[in-house]
């Protein structure tokens, strides 16, 4: 933990440590039990992974702004119990599951990481019923399964087969950015879209002017994985020569890095008292790490977080 710490701190600019100063962990704390989670031998979202990410976000996700955050970006696509939703980059299935129990929208959500689609269907994420009429979980009076509701599957994002025009509405948060072919997967959107239905992304995107910039090639290498960033006009212009008509275009880039702060401020808050578990400790500055760094690219304006709400026209 301590040399994870150091390795942050020492870095440029690119590299801060403010996420790592939020945490005041024990190194010293005793192992807890192992974290029951079924997830792919060898890959990268470990056990442990998975629970860090939960602790930050919320639970069943792995990006900021929590079940508060889905809600606020579906809220007007007038969702109820006759509505079929698509999610693409599903993770583990907490933005699903908010809209079922919320609203009792039946909601189809792929995922390109195996090890998140299993976990994202593990039976304690499965253990509560959603009323038909999409009001409140716990006054739910009608047994409907959560698991029937929302429903989590792997699939190859980059070359994705939907239904046609059986969706009223598709979202996607912060997963186009790894995606390498971004015009097929419009298409295959823009073709399972009931007509005048909405196709909501929000993303990571390069900043005006920053394709040569130093810092964003910084950004790009310290990111897990291979990255395929694109910019607000490339994603403007692949969306309307495919046939969605662009009605919102918002800048959410403050929002966004208030969450990652409201994330990491709530996980200090809930562990004052209370030991950070052993096998946790790795997983977690990692994490810091991460996020200090992606922080650090959207505060150097080499990135940008934007909301497009795109609708489905036929001629």
């Amino acid at each position: 933990a301590a040399d994870t710490r150091r390795l942050a701190d020492r870095g440029d600019a690119g590299e801060p440590g403010a996420m790592l100063e939020l945490l005041e962990t024990d190194a010293a704390a005793p192992p807890s039990a192992p974290i029951a989670e079924e997830v792919v031998p060898g890959g990268y979202w470990s056990s442990a992974r998975i629970a860090v990410n939960e602790m930050l976000w919320g639970s069943g996700e792995i990006v900021p702004g929590g079940a508060a955050r889905t809600i606020d970006l579906v809220g007007a696509f007038g969702l109820g119990s006759d509505v079929n939703v698509l999610q693409i980059g599903a993770g583990l299935g907490g933005a699903a599951r908010t809209i079922a129990g919320e609203y009792g929208a039946w909601v189809t959500g792929f995922e390109a990481d195996p090890a998140l689609a299993i976990a994202a269907m593990a039976p304690q994420r499965m253990n509560m019923t959603v009323k038909e009429s999409g009001t409140s979980l716990k006054k739910s009076k009608a047994k409907v399964s959560l698991a029937d509701k929302a429903r989590i599957s792997q699939e190859d994002l980059e070359n994705l087969s939907l239904k046609a025009r059986a969706y009223d509405c598709a979202f996607a948060r912060e997963t186009l950015h790894r995606i390498t072919n971004k015009e097929g997967l419009c298409e295959a959107l823009f073709g399972a879209l009931k007509p005048h239905a909405s196709f909501l992304l929000t993303d990571i995107f390069v900043a005006e002017g920053a394709k040569n910039n130093p810092a964003l090639q910084r950004w790009i290498d310290s990111e897990r994985g291979e990255i395929h960033p694109w910019s607000l006009a490339e994603a403007k212009k692949m969306l309307t020569e495919t046939g969605f008509d662009l009605r919102v275009i918002d800048n959410v880039t403050a929002q966004f890095r208030s969450d990652i702060f409201d994330g990491f401020a709530k996980f200090v808050s809930a562990h004052e008292r209370a030991r950070i578990p052993h096998e946790l400790l790795e997983p977690l500055l990692e994490f810091a790490e991460l996020w200090g760094r992606r922080v650090a690219a959207l505060d150097a304006g080499v990135i940008e977080v934007y909301k497009l709400v795109a609708l489905r026209t036929d001629m």
